[in-house]
């Protein structure tokens, strides 16, 4: 069992990276601090891989990889750099929303483990979707457009895909920003169906583990 120290840290760093990212466009300093919080919230998943020795050597790989381009890009701006950075965040998000959400769903009852399992999953997926925009917006520009608003800081950035992404997976859909071509589109609908389906899943089991 996954204790829930590492879903706390994992969940504290995804805030953290949230509420971080807007200030982080074109300042130095404010990439350092998400990298900060990127650190523990990939040690984080590596700690929920723990009990599988191939997952957990595969997700110190892949964090270390998406650490050392994370920096890389940080002193030489490359979109190569940029993207490989991306997959690897990607593929360690993935990782760990399957390995979580199988604890999730093995817990025989609900207690502050499966809550903070629950929560950890729903917030890696945002930064996933997210991650997957972002890869999307790189190699096929003007995927993502504003729509209907006028203001300075209406740019397709990292942080306005992110908050796209969870405005998507909650199903809020301000709908500010819009998906122009079919691949966008058909990340867009997976998401959509991933966060009903998900709080679904979350809430029947839930409501079974209490009955116990």
């Amino acid at each position: 069992m996954i204790i829930s120290g590492s879903f706390t840290t994992l969940i504290i760093a995804a805030l953290a990276i949230i509420v971080i990212a807007p200030f982080a466009e074109g300042y130095v300093v404010a990439e350092w601090l998400i990298e900060m919080m990127i650190i523990p919230l990939l040690a984080a998943i590596v700690f929920t891989c723990s009990e599988n020795r191939t997952l957990m050597i595969t997700a110190i790989i892949l964090s270390l990889s998406a650490i050392i381009f994370y920096n890389i890009n940080l002193f030489h701006s490359n979109i190569v750099y940029f993207t490989i950075q991306q997959i690897l965040l990607s593929a360690v998000y993935l990782i760990a929303i399957i390995i979580i959400f199988r604890e999730f769903i093995n817990s025989p009852t609900a207690n502050l483990n499966t809550i903070f399992a629950g929560l950890s999953v729903y917030l890696l997926l945002g930064l996933l979707f997210g991650s997957i925009y972002i890869l999307i917006e790189v190699i096929y520009p003007h995927s993502f457009r504003f729509h209907g608003v006028e203001c300075p800081f209406c740019t397709i950035n990292q942080f306005n895909l992110y908050y796209f992404s969870f405005t998507t997976l909650t199903t809020v859909g301000f709908g500010e920003i819009i998906p122009i071509t079919p691949y966008s589109r058909s990340f867009v609908i997976i998401e959509q169906m991933s966060g009903v389906i998900y709080l679904a899943a979350v809430i029947s089991r839930m409501v079974a583990n209490i009955k116990k």
